[in-house]
């Protein structure tokens, strides 16, 4: 049997990152962290590698997972973005080719986006 993909959780709110964890175990899930924190989370993608993310846009102490998403990226592990703030800055950077949810997340869209990510392409 094969294991569950792993998704690595960033997001300083730890009710969300709860829930998120939960959507994610319940759909079938790995799960990575949750981390809080830009240091954490690059610690977690150095030891456990994982398959996709799910990164806060704006954290704790005026922190963005920017260094994160480009770290993923450069591994070429996708990732989806959530933000409660509004989105026009990240479509300029990151245009079509990263998801980005708007906060509060819909749990039946987060997994819908993760499956389209980690599916290949035909």
């Amino acid at each position: 049997m094969n294991e569950p993909a792993r998704i690595l959780i960033l997001e300083d709110e730890f009710m969300i990152a709860m829930e998120f964890e939960t959507v994610l175990l319940d759909a079938g899930y790995g799960v990575v962290g949750p981390a809080a924190d830009v240091g954490t989370a690059m610690g977690l993608i150095d030891t456990e590698c994982p398959d996709a993310g799910v990164l806060d846009v704006n954290l704790g102490r005026g922190e963005t997972s920017a260094a994160v998403a480009q770290r993923l990226g450069n591994l070429s592990v996708p990732f989806v973005l959530c933000t409660g703030y509004q989105t026009s800055e990240l479509v300029q950077r990151y245009g079509d080719t990263v998801p980005i949810l708007q906060k509060p997340v819909d749990a039946v869209k987060l997994v819908e986006v993760l499956r389209c990510l980690m599916s290949p392409s035909p």
